[in-house]
Order: C-alpha cells, then sequence, then structure tokens
C-alpha cells in the first residue's frame, strides 16, 4: 500500500507552538528546489498515522502541498521529538522524483538460527540496518538474511548479502553484519 501525505503551505508569520496547539504540525520539504525549501504544515493525527508505517530514510510517500506548488515523492529525512514527551516538534522530508538515485538506510532482518548457536556459540549482532543507494522506486523495505547455515566463529559481511538488480551498498563491503561466537555470552 502506497503510503500518501496531504500538507499545507505554512504561513511565515504562523508560530509553530501556535501551530501544534492547534493540530498541526510544521514541517519542511527540501530537495526540489536546488538548495530551497518548503515550509509546510500537517495535519498531527495524519502524520501519526504515517509514522505508524513509515520508515526514516526508507519509505516512500506520495506527497502533495494543498495551494502550494509541490506534488511529488518524498522520504522522511528527520523527525524532531520533544525530549520527554510524544510531541512531534518538527518533520523534515526530502523530495526524490528528480533524483536518478538516492541513499537509504535499510533494516536487516535475520532469519533462522545457525548451526553455530544450536552447537553452544551465541549470535554477536553488529549492525542492525546497512545504507544503499537505489532509484526511488526501488527502495525496499527490508533485507532478509538467512544465517541458518552459519557455523561458530562465522560470520555475514555486506558483500554477502544478496542485492536486487539496482542497488548498490554505501557501506565498505568488507563490514561484518554479525557474527557467530564460540561459547555463550555471559
Amino acid at each position: 500500500m502506497p503510503l500518501s501525505l496531504a500538507c499545507k503551505p505554512r504561513p511565515a508569520n504562523m508560530n509553530p507552538r501556535a501551530l501544534r496547539r492547534e493540530g498541526w504540525t510544521p514541517a519542511t520539504i527540501y530537495g526540489h528546489k536546488g538548495n530551497g525549501s518548503d515550509a509546510v504544515m500537517i495535519d498531527a493525527p495524519q502524520l501519526k498515522h504515517l509514522l505508524a508505517h513509515a520508515l526514516v530514510n526508507n519509505t516512500l510517500i506520495a506527497t502533495r502541498v494543498e495551494g502550494g506548488d509541490f506534488q511529488g515523492n518524498t522520504i522522511i529525512k528527520e523527525i524532531q521529538r520533544h525530549p520527554y514527551k510524544k510531541e512531534i516538534f518538527h518533520v523534515s522530508l526530502f523530495a526524490v522524483d528528480q533524483k536518478p538515485k538516492i541513499e537509504v538506510v535499510v533494516p536487516l532482518v535475520f532469519k533462522g538460527t545457525p548451526v553455530g548457536v544450536k552447537a553452544g556459540g551465541s549470535i554477536q549482532l553488529l549492525m542492525k540496518s546497512i545504507k544503499v543507494v537505489c532509484p526511488p522506486d526501488r527502495v525496499p523495505d527490508k533485507f532478509e538474511v538467512d544465517i541458518s547455515h552459519l557455523e561458530m566463529r562465522q560470520g555475514i559481511r555486506v558483500a554477502d548479502l544478496p542485492l536486487p538488480e539496482g542497488l548498490t551498498i554505501a557501506s565498505d563491503p568488507r563490514t561484518l553484519l554479525m557474527s557467530v561466537l564460540a561459547g555463550r555470552l555471559k
């Protein structure tokens, strides 16, 4: 299901705190005007629903500014939150339509129980996500990695990941993602 977002242009003289009191969240869309950006406001309940389904730096969102000049695909680049409340202060959206390739963060999901763990070893997770460069319409939700074949003292490196066509890894291919250690960790 493609995600969509409707927002409105934010008046320049509007105080962000007053916006939040009225049920809006300040946001910025950048990347579509060179170095410029558009100040917008998003309905807070709609944003809450969107964030329940979208990942930062990963999920493509069809964005439309009602009464504005932007309509296209974006990804969430940053979410600023209150230090101890659940309130969202600001959201930064990056326009990706005009970009031939973008760099995104993709979570790793390790599947299976390694043979080395069954023999008394333990799993050491070193990375939970990796950066990839891909076209905006081919952003993967996650990478599933089968680790059931790993013996003790074996691991998975970035270079071992099966990549879909059109994707390249932005990380060092020698980087270790996870390994099976001999003995149990205490």
